[in-house]
């Protein structure tokens, strides 16, 4: 099972030759795109091998007999540079130390016979192992090297075997320092920043190599050297002036803020950026954001914050995403920084406020909500009274911030009863109010939400039914609900909340009131209430009492006979016990097993219900029934009256012929049952029975008796 799990895995890791017979595989993993034995042995789960030989990674499978192969990073031999610069104007000799030999020196007498070559940008240098080290010949260093007045000269060393390649861990052992003056070897790098990475290009690999060091440095002052070299063959690439963009950890952009920003411009953007102070001296510093210019870059105080302002911009046409740069410009190189992160620009939209109403005297936790409302660095929340000459912004105090809601605390207003739109301004250049087109508005109150006194309502058993209610200052309730005390002194509460239209006028629901009602009673006189929240979240009641005992009449669900057309007025009559406890905007009309519309009903009085129909009367001739629903929760059949006045005559007739029938036979049955008795009775009265019989016979031959059968 190991050896399948093995062979499952080593698949990935091909050579280069195999890769490329199989096309089809542009994922596997290349065992020769690990450059070093350390990566080439840990990161392949053995499926690679090191050669030593050969400086390349390798099929583990492929592996020849007798040679320098290394299978673990344990045992992977190290090669590092004994030092790396030298003053100018002496000779030195390039060192490369050999470490982690195995215990009888195999790499070191490898080495021995070999050719060695030293390459100081050309390879013109013997080379020889002393016991555990590569010697390079002398190589003398003229003050010639720096007729340009360069500090320092960083020159790409390396050393090959047999043609080969020797390849460090570590990049940086390729680079070696000559420098103009001398200074102790522990100040060389004080303060620099060095950064190897590669990219590939028109499908080429590189190498860059960028050392950065202050003004303070002892040994070189502000000095920047960039070395680009081609990956296959170590070739220098000309460099000029066009932009180098640097992939550093040391160096380059750490974070941004905010991530979100307007995208009308004028956001504040805060850059942090390694090492900002070293890469800014002498320079000069550009910064955009998604393409757009970020103007007037300022260092902060701890010298690696940047903060400058996005350009204003009404065009649509700008790009909404993409990264952060940081350039840094002199009259010889231009380095540019990338943030990984992108920079987003919205429009931020606000859709509602809550709570809706806040006292005079400030404090109120006031919340908007929305979309994009962490957009830009800066926000303020005021609530605007009046407007033009006489516009005055009450400033709300952020609390919270996020991208769906702000919190703020409302300020004081001198006005007892204010209202005014709520405004938050974002970065000082864009002002949106909350609600389509800035309707929802915050109003100050001193005194609490009420309903007007003297109103009575009504509702019918089933309840659901629409139930308007004036008051004042409605707006400012929250999850208001209409509640009717029954005779038990229980409260039953309506199922939805009410709906409020203005500040004077809200719309409840009756709640449900089964069997509150006695037997043959078709209304009854109750009490009713609201229970609600104000704009402090306080729970009260506004249970209404009025200048009458009653206030709230519950009435019996409707009890509906039938309906008819009218050709002459296009209306449909539904008839029956109604028109008390609901309204019109309460009824719908609609045909059985449809929710399609039959009719607009533009009257509700008592014993009828008036609809104006959407179809011709002459639709409705077969229609047997239609569904009435009266609120949201009484739903009843009712029935065609002509089908039913027409079936209920048909029936009568048919009722009378059967009747006729049944009572003809009756009395000619009557008759013989006499006759066959008087036959019978055998006494003298024969005359009486002969003339009996006779008169039977006439009556059988009268036309007028069309229900009676002749013999």
């Amino acid at each position: 099972m190991l050896l399948a799990i093995t062979t499952m895995v080593c698949t990935r890791y091909v050579t280069r030759s195999q890769a490329t017979v199989d096309s089809d595989k542009t994922t596997a993993t290349v065992c020769s795109e690990h450059k070093t034995c350390a990566r080439c042995t840990n990161e392949t789960s053995g499926c690679c091998s090191w050669s030593i030989e050969q400086q390349t990674c390798v099929s583990t499978k492929q592996v020849r007999p007798k040679s320098l192969i290394v299978h673990n990073e344990t045992y992977c031999p190290r090669f590092a540079v004994v030092e790396k610069s030298v003053i100018v104007g002496t000779s030195f000799k390039y060192t490369v130390r050999i470490s982690n030999d195995d215990r009888n020196g195999s790499v070191a007498a490898f080495l021995r016979t070999t050719e060695i070559t030293c390459c100081l940008e050309t390879c013109d240098f013997d080379g020889f192992v002393v016991a555990d080290e590569i010697v390079c010949a002398e190589v003398h260093t003229p003050l010639s090297y720096f007729s340009n007045r360069t500090r320092a000269l960083v020159m790409y060393v390396y050393v090959t075997f047999n043609g080969v390649k020797l390849n460090f861990d570590e990049e940086t052992e390729y680079y070696y320092t000559i420098y103009d003056r001398k200074c102790a070897t522990a100040d060389r790098d004080e303060g620099c920043a060095t950064c190897l990475w590669n990219d590939r290009d028109g499908g080429i690999e590189y190498a860059h190599y960028l050392k950065w060091c202050p003004v303070n440095n002892r040994c070189t002052g502000s000095y920047q050297l960039y070395d680009k070299r081609e990956v296959r063959n170590h070739e220098k690439c000309r460099t000029t002036a066009d932009e180098v963009r640097v992939e550093c950890a040391e160096l380059g952009i750490r974070s941004f803020w905010p991530l979100y920003a307007p995208r009308m411009g004028g956001t504040v953007l805060s850059i942090v950026v390694r090492n900002h102070r070293m890469l800014a001296e002498g320079k000069t510093v550009g910064v955009t954001v998604a393409g757009r210019e970020c103007a007037n870059p300022v260092a902060a105080v701890d010298n690696e914050t940047i903060a400058c302002t996005v350009v204003r911009s009404e065009s649509k046409l700008q790009q909404l995403v993409g990264p952060v740069r940081v350039t840094y410009v002199s009259s010889t190189a231009r380095f540019t920084f990338t943030s990984a992160e992108s920079m987003v620009f919205v429009d931020p939209v606000m859709t509602a406020v809550h709570p809706v109403c806040g006292s005079p005297g400030g404090g109120t936790l006031l919340t908007v909500t929305g979309r994009f409302l962490d957009a830009g660095a800066d926000v303020h929340v005021s609530v605007v009274v009046g407007d033009g000459e006489h516009e005055n912004a009450i400033a709300c105090e952020t609390v919270t911030r996020g991208s769906n809601a702000i919190t703020c605390r409302t300020g004081a207003i001198r006005l007892p009863v204010a209202r005014g739109r709520v405004r938050v301004e974002f970065d000082g250049s864009l002002r949106e109010y909350a609600g389509p087109e800035a309707a929802v508005a915050f109003t100050y109150v001193t005194n609490d939400p009420a309903v007007d006194a003297g109103q009575a309502i009504e509702g019918i058993v089933s309840g659901g039914t629409a139930v308007p209610m004036h008051g004042r200052h409605l707006t400012c309730l929250e999850r208001a609900t209409l509640y009717v005390i029954d005779r038990h002194g229980d409260r039953r509460y309506a199922a939805g909340r009410c709906r409020v239209l203005n500040d004077s006028l809200m719309v409840c629901r009756a709640p449900r009131l089964d069997s509150v009602l006695y037997t043959g009673e078709t209304s009854t006189d109750l009490r009713y209430g609201v229970m609600a929240r104000d704009f402090g979240s306080r729970a009260f009641d506004l249970l209404h009492h009025g200048p009458v005992a009653v206030d709230f009449v519950l009435h019996a669900d409707p009890v509906y006979t039938g309906f008819e057309t009218d050709d002459t007025f296009g209306t449909l009559i539904i008839y029956g016990d109604s028109g008390r406890g609901y309204r019109v905007e309460d009824v719908n009309v609609t045909f059985r097993n449809s929710s399609g519309t039959v009719c607009t009903v533009t009257e509700v009085v008592p014993g009828r219900i008036i609809c104006a129909l959407t179809l011709p009367t002459a639709d409705f001739g077969d229609v047997h029934g239609i569904v009435v629903t009266v609120g949201d929760r009484f739903v009843t059949d009712v029935a065609n009256k002509f089908i039913l006045r027409h079936s209920v005559t048909d029936s009568l007739k048919t009722l009378t012929a059967s009747c006729g029938f049944f009572i003809a036979v009756l009395v000619v049955a009557t008759l013989l049952i006499t006759s066959a008795v008087l036959f019978r009775s055998k006494t003298k009265k024969q005359y009486t029975l002969n003339l009996l019989s006779y008169a039977i016979t006439r009556y059988m031959r009268k036309p007028e008796n069309p229900t009676i059968m002749r013999r």
